[in-house]
Order: C-alpha cells, then structure tokens, then sequence
C-alpha cells in the first residue's frame, strides 16, 4: 500500500493510466535513474498523506516532462512534488490541475496549465471527458501516445485531449469505390463501399439530383441501390449517401 509506480527506469513512457484510490505514497515515484515522459494520465482524489499526485525525486538519468494529465483535488494541493532532484531538463507543460497548483519546484520549470474543472462523466468513478470538457483539445501532440486508455486513436479532434481518455469525436464515414453496375435502357445498379457501418441512398438525375432511391436504414459497409424507371439514352448524375448509427451524414462526389 505505498506508491503506485516506482520508478528507476530510462527513457520510460508512463501514459494512459487512471490513478485513484487510497494509498499511503504518490501515485508516480521516480527515483535514481529514472527519465523519460508521464502523459495523459487522470489522477483523481486525494490518496495519500504526503504532498502531490507525482514526486520526482534524486539524480535523474535524462530529461523529465510531465504533459497532458489531469490532477483533480491533488493532495495537498500540489499535483507534482520535487525532493533533491537534479535532471537536465524537467518540463510540465499541458496539464490541468483542478483544485490546487501544479507545484513542481527547481529544477522544473511549468508553462500551458489549466485550473479548469474537467467535466468527467462522474467525478467518483467515470473518469472520461463529458463534452464541451475544457481538457478536450488542449494538449499538445506526443508521437508515444498515439491511442488512450480504451484504445481509441488519438487525436479525435483538432488535438490531444488531456487526461487517459480521448473524447470520441463521431466521424462521417469515408466513401469509396462507387460505381455502376447492370445498367440498361432504364435501370441501373450502383455499389459503393464504406470505412464504417452506414445506411444506402442514391441521390439522382439527368440534371441536377432531382430523384433519390428510397433510404436503406439497414448498417452495412457494402452497399448496393438500384435505379429503376430511367428514361433511355440518356447521361445520369449521381451521388450515394450513408449515415452512420448516429446520423452523422457523408455524400460522394458527382458520378455518371
């Protein structure tokens, strides 16, 4: 029941963890030897009877940097402590630290902290982003943290979120491969594919879109709508449609 990480390791990528609970030490220790990266973790509630969610401490092996993790009530008020730590460089940058300070001390230096509250979807046990949460977005981008605790891509919108959750930002699907197939004097067949479930509508007409098939809500990832009652020697535009299972629409370009 002391810290949850004890650290003397090199060149070590800390990322992506929920910290809470009770313990008696830090959440992250490090010690002799130790250098390297803690990002986009969540530590959540006061666990401990000393100061601070993260203690770096002695003679570090490299560089230090603490980015994109969210402190939420640190212990004693401070989210990062420091005790006769000597490293070349020590950085905390792009955190937010809700109910106290980032702390930190010499030789560290702290830049980009936020005091915002985060917005969890329950700040006693769901730990993920609620949307409109000031930390989605706000970090800055780590090629060593390319997915978040659940697996999701990282970024999922104009940039890192903060913390081990990445909020999920629901994309169009992605159209390809259309074409038309079975074509006749007055019928055709189109077929298209999609990166993710959707349902099939074709929108269509001699000029202009003028005629649409009928939509198919069934979710699928090959699709296939057939256009009847066609007028005979004549040049058709069109453009095939999915949404996926949350409306989220994508359109093609203009085909013949």
């Amino acid at each position: 029941n002391d810290h949850a990480l004890y650290l003397h390791s090199s060149n070590s990528t800390v990322k992506n963890n929920v910290f809470y609970g009770s313990i008696s030490g830090w959440g992250v220790q490090t010690a002799i030897g130790f250098s390297g990266i803690i990002a986009n973790n969540t530590f959540a509630f006061t666990r401990t009877t000393n100061s601070g969610d993260v203690m770096l401490w002695d003679v570090a092996s490299g560089n230090i940097s603490v980015q994109n993790n969210i402190f939420y009530n640190p212990p004693g008020g401070s989210a990062v402590n420091t005790y006769s730590l000597t490293a070349p460089s020590c950085i905390l940058d792009h955190n937010l630290v809700f109910g106290g300070t980032i702390g930190g001390g010499s030789p560290c230096t702290s830049s980009n902290t936020s005091s915002a509250n985060p917005n969890f979807v329950n700040a006693s046990s769901d730990f993920h982003l609620q949307a409109g949460s000031p930390a989605i977005d706000a970090g800055v981008t780590l090629s060593g943290v390319a997915t978040d605790y659940d697996g999701v891509s990282r970024p999922q919108g104009n940039g890192f979120d903060l913390g081990a959750y990445e909020f999920p930002v629901d994309k169009a699907p992605v159209i390809s491969t259309v074409a038309a197939s079975n074509v006749t004097n007055n019928s055709a067949t189109i077929t298209w594919t999609t990166d993710k479930m959707g349902d099939s509508q074709v929108q269509y007409g001699p000029s202009g879109y003028t005629n649409s098939t009928g939509c198919n809500t069934t979710q699928v990832t090959q699709h296939t709508a057939s256009l009847t009652n066609l007028s005979a020697s004549t040049t058709y535009h069109y453009s095939v449609l999915s949404r996926d299972s949350s409306g989220t629409l994508a359109s093609s370009g203009d085909f013949t």
